[in-house]
């Protein structure tokens, strides 16, 4: 009986301690898939998490974020549009993570959104493991602060689009954000709007990035690799063959002051530009270490070509800059110093014009720039 009662005992307790752990855990809600016909928009109202059931084919918005502190996981499943509305559309929201799947054919993959000239409180929003792809107009728009995209794949989108005010976005976040292993490539072919591959705000972290081929044929329009706000920290990426045949094109552009532009590869960018072409262009105050940055610029036929163009007051040391403006016509600068720059440790050769201007004011060290 001792026995018995013991066992007996020992069961009850498993029970109420299985029934405890199951009412702590996160219940997960289904969105349906649809894949013989277009699904209307699945709105998200509570807080919590959710996942994709299956492939979604989609009318106009995917799927609408009306909560904070919200979890998608799309499984590795899709979400396809009809060119319209986006595939995650939220606005004012707080705290949404975004993660493992497919969203394609929507005028934008993520879009948190606002009101022109109205509030925006959104914030602290995360996007792990997406692929966008062929979506009319850009991939993932936050103007949220405190946002991290990574491990995405960008590719393909905005591909002739038309003029106007929008930009052609690959990732755009706002201030204080980390951008960190994504892919983005082959957006904004042939388009008639500013191309961003990567585009973040202030006190931001770019770093690992591969971003190519963006901005291809965008004739009249600027294209931009990676843009970023005020002291911000660009490390470790590789931004090659953006904006053949733009207007005005930058590899990477820290284009606020006070910047850490470090370890990056920029090369190819600006082939044939009309007005100005950029490998890194460093606003003032930055410090500029340890790139390479060759053969942007080839066969500009006017305007101006910069490997590197380092801002008043910046710190230049140990770059690599080589070949660029090749065959171009225009006003051609391996290392191009505003003024009151220290510079040293640099290797500047076979750029097409000057390798290193000395604009008088600045303190060098050992550089070598016949």
């Amino acid at each position: 009986m001792k026995k018995s009662a013991l066992f007996a005992g020992l069961i009850v307790c498993l029970f109420v301690v299985s029934k405890t752990f199951a009412a702590g855990a996160e219940p997960r809600t289904p969105i349906p898939a649809s894949i013989k016909k277009t699904a209307a928009t699945f709105i998200i109202s509570k807080s919590g998490s959710y996942y994709l059931a299956g492939n979604r084919l989609c009318d106009s918005n995917g799927i609408r974020v009306e909560a904070n502190n919200v979890t998608i996981d799309l499984r590795g499943f899709s979400l396809t549009g009809n060119h319209n509305g986006s595939g995650i559309y939220m606005r004012n929201r707080i705290n949404v993570e975004i993660s493992n799947g497919t969203i394609t054919d929507f005028n934008y993959a993520v879009n948190d959104d606002y009101v022109y000239m109205g509030q925006n409180n959104s914030t602290n929003h995360r996007v792990f493991g997406i692929r966008a792809l062929s979506n009319t107009q850009g991939a993932i728009k936050f103007y949220a602060p405190n946002c991290q995209v990574r491990d995405c794949l960008i590719t393909n989108n905005g591909s002739s689009a038309s003029g106007g005010n929008i930009n052609i976005i690959g990732i755009s976040v706002g201030n204080n954000s980390t951008i960190t292993g994504n892919t983005i490539s082959d957006n904004g072919h042939s388009a008639q709007s500013n191309v961003l591959g990567i585009s973040v705000g202030n006190n931001s972290i770019v770093t690992a990035n591969t971003v190519y081929s963006n901005g291809y044929n965008a004739l009249g329009v600027d294209v931009y690799g990676i843009t970023t706000g005020l002291c911000s920290t660009i490390t470790a990426n590789i931004v090659t063959n953006n904006g053949y045949s733009a207007n005005s094109v930058f590899g990477i552009q820290a284009g606020g002051e006070g910047c850490a532009v470090t370890g990056n590869t920029a090369y190819g960018n600006g082939s044939y530009a009309v007005v100005l072409s950029y490998g890194i262009y460093a606003a003032a105050g930055s410090t500029v270490t340890g790139n390479t940055v060759y053969q942007n610029g080839f066969g500009m036929s006017s305007g101006t070509d910069e490997g590197i163009y380092a801002g008043v007051g910046s710190t230049v040391i140990g770059n690599t800059v080589s070949s660029n403006g090749l065959s171009a016509s225009g006003n051609v600068y391996g290392i191009y110093l505003v003024g009151h720059n220290f510079v040293n440790q640099n290797t500047a050769y076979n750029n097409g014009g000057t390798n290193m201007n000395d604009p008088g004011n600045c303190t060098f060290g050992q550089n070598h720039a016949p």
